[in-house]
């Protein structure tokens, strides 16, 4: 017959604090393979986070009561705690690098701009402060544009960027090497900080460690440059027509790739007036990061949106599994004309 001791300590052990965290799969994963490289960081509004090598996981709070945990002790004992009053839960979410206007970090546009920097924030310090793990802040310093020259980091400029890329991609072509090249083969006249920074971030790796261009990335690119100088047009407009004519002048000629205006869905808004379409720039930089505000600043910009093009304003807040409904509904109207639905304002 098994025997259980059953006592009661009145009193908790002054010399430790119990807390009850739970872990997800991942993170039991990690742990089991006996890496011991967690960190814990933080967010500017308070919240504390817990990063591996390659994943953030978000720290939350959740208060109970009636809480008791039994431990397996030494002889087959049963240890009883009843003093967890929450646990704490831990979500995986996408890290981020910490947004550039909350720290200063200068652009470059030459070599005249490391001289202009007064305070140095180096790449290791940038890291520290960003919410996310190593792995994700090395993907995102290559997609953000980062670069770190004399220990500093820059931002590449969208001038300089779109400047060296149109010149990589004219010089590929004139090497017919478009298809597949190495890197080895670049030979642009550039600081190899920078043809390297833009070169990871629009090539996709091919077999042999060769590389081709990324083509939806770049016209992606093109096109989004294209849709910021409608700032300086009438009503931030322009003839939908009119806009393919100028996408397709800004990219290096023979450069021959197929554009379609959706790819650049949510930068945009389209609107037909007297059967002629025309398109507007909606520049994201000025728009919350809060879904509610956010649908708000857009149904003033535009009083009517197709439905289509004002999801994809909200790809994060549907990526994180909500659904964007659920505010359009509350905040304003959907309605179905034909076979396509529009938003409105109630």
């Amino acid at each position: 017959m098994s025997k259980l001791d059953v006592y009661q300590q009145l009193r908790q052990n002054d010399n430790y604090i119990y807390k009850l965290i739970q872990l997800p799969p991942q993170l039991q994963s990690h742990l089991s393979k006996l890496k011991n490289n967690l960190q814990l960081k933080s967010t500017n509004n308070g919240n504390v986070l817990l990063v591996t090598e390659d994943k953030t996981f978000k720290l939350r709070q959740n208060n109970q009561s009636n809480t008791i945990l039994l431990m397996r002790h030494e002889n087959d004992k049963l240890i009883g705690y009843d003093k967890c009053f929450y646990q704490y839960e831990l979500n995986e979410i996408l890290g981020k690098i910490i947004n550039s206007s909350d720290i200063d970090i200068p652009i470059y546009e030459n070599e005249k701009s490391i001289q202009k920097i007064t305070k140095k924030l180096t790449k290791q310090q940038l890291f520290n402060l960003s919410p996310c793990s190593k792995f994700e802040f090395e993907k995102l310093w290559i997609e953000m544009n980062y670069i770190n020259i004399e220990n500093q980091v820059f931002k590449i400029s969208n001038n300089l960027i779109t400047e060296i890329l149109y010149d990589l991609i004219t010089f590929l072509i004139s090497k017919n090497k478009l298809e597949e090249f190495r890197k080895e083969d670049i030979e642009i006249s550039y600081d190899s900080n920078l043809v390297n920074s833009i070169f990871l971030n629009f090539t996709i790796t091919t077999k042999d460690n060769k590389y081709k261009l990324n083509d939806e990335k770049i016209i992606n690119w093109f096109g989004i440059n294209e849709l910021k100088k409608l700032k300086i047009e009438e009503e931030n407009q322009i003839k939908l027509n009119d806009f393919y004519l100028n996408w397709k002048s800004s990219l290096p000629s023979f450069y021959n790739v197929s554009l379609s205006i959706t790819s650049l869905r949510g930068n945009y808004l389209t609107k037909t007036i007297n059967k002629i379409e025309f398109i507007k720039y909606v520049p994201l930089e000025n728009l919350s990061q809060d879904p509610i505000i956010k649908f708000k600043q857009l149904i003033l910009i535009e009083p009517i949106w197709k439905y289509d093009e004002i999801l994809y304003f909200f790809s994060d807040f549907i990526k994180s599994g909500k659904k964007i409904d659920s505010i359009i509904l509350k905040y304003g109207k959907k309605k179905k004309i034909g076979s396509k639905f529009i938003v409105c304002s109630r």
